[in-house]
């Protein structure tokens, strides 16, 4: 009898059986099997950071990253997200309706005489900014709900007071204040919708760019603080080209990284951060261009 197919043990009731092939087997130190995240994280009006938190399997909040949900949870996270980023906008659209129409909101936001912020403008900055970098940095606050709701509708509320204030000096300073706001508006639209479609529909990967979008914004953050002291106006419009250059990859990338079609890096419950990653993108795309406007087509 040929045995070479076979091991006996010394028990005759415990035979084991070689030199078969195995399918199915995962190899559970495989290191394929276990995705790092990665999260574009932005701070202010110039700060776009990505830095990477490794999460798997074996952790206890980790509900599973959007690439790797079935096609009905990451159609559910979409939504969600998208809507969310659709309220904040409208906040921030009948904020600056409002600060066009009622007198008492433009003297809240902005000193019209001296066209300085005023107090209230400034705190509400420092609020953003402090609820900003909680929700990114600590994601237990940015998946706790409703904290996670709460503190999202009080960083639009003051964000958008923020974005309020330069439209109410393009109101008070330019005649043709009301047409270059709007100008701009619709050029964001069109670029954004443009950017959203080709992100989409691109088998090129950009939500794996992280690294390159750290030093692009440090880099930008640098000639931010250099225009404080330079007082050049085509230097400004170098430093809002770039700008607008950059945040519109930042819409690619982080619409990327929402849809989970490529190198995904978002949870499921982070539905909050992804919504506020674009839309800080999208408000900044829209001042950096009102800038541009404001300079090129201005009328005193």
């Amino acid at each position: 009898m040929n045995n070479t197919n076979r091991y006996y043990s010394d028990d005759p009731n415990q035979q084991l059986q070689y030199n078969q092939p195995v399918f199915n087997q995962q190899n559970p130190f495989d290191n394929n099997n276990r995705q790092p995240e990665q999260l574009a994280n932005q701070i202010g009006n110039y700060n776009h950071a990505a830095f990477n938190n490794p999460m798997n399997s074996y952790d206890n909040e980790y509900k599973g990253l959007v690439s790797s949900a079935d096609s009905t949870i990451r159609a559910g996270f979409i939504a969600k997200v998208y809507a969310i980023m659709s309220f904040q906008l409208a906040i921030t659209f009948l904020l600056i309706l409002a600060s066009y129409y009622f007198q008492n909101v433009r003297n809240a936001i902005i000193d019209t005489k001296t066209i300085k912020y005023t107090p209230f403008s400034i705190i509400c900055f420092l609020i953003a900014f402090i609820v900003e970098i909680a929700i990114f940095c600590c994601r237990k606050v940015a998946r706790r709900v409703p904290l996670n709701y709460i503190l999202l509708i009080i960083f639009t509320l003051c964000f958008s007071t923020i974005v309020a204030a330069p439209c109410i000096i393009c109101f008070e300073l330019l005649s043709n204040g009301v047409e270059l706001v709007i100008i701009a508006a619709a050029i964001t639209l069109a670029i954004t919708i443009l950017l959203t479609i080709y992100a989409w529909r691109t088998k090129t990967d950009y939500s794996a760019l992280g690294h390159l979008c750290f030093v692009l914004s440090a880099s930008l953050l640098i000639m931010c603080i250099v225009g404080l002291f330079v007082r050049n106006i085509w230097f400004q419009l170098f430093i809002c080209t770039i700008c607008v250059i950059i945040y519109g990859g930042y819409i690619i990338f982080d619409t990327q990284l929402i849809i989970g079609n490529h190198s995904n890096y978002l949870s499921i419950d982070d539905y909050i951060i992804a919504a506020m990653l674009l839309y800080i993108d999208i408000v900044i795309l829209f001042l950096r261009i009102l800038e541009i406007l404001m300079i090129i087509f201005g009328k005193n």
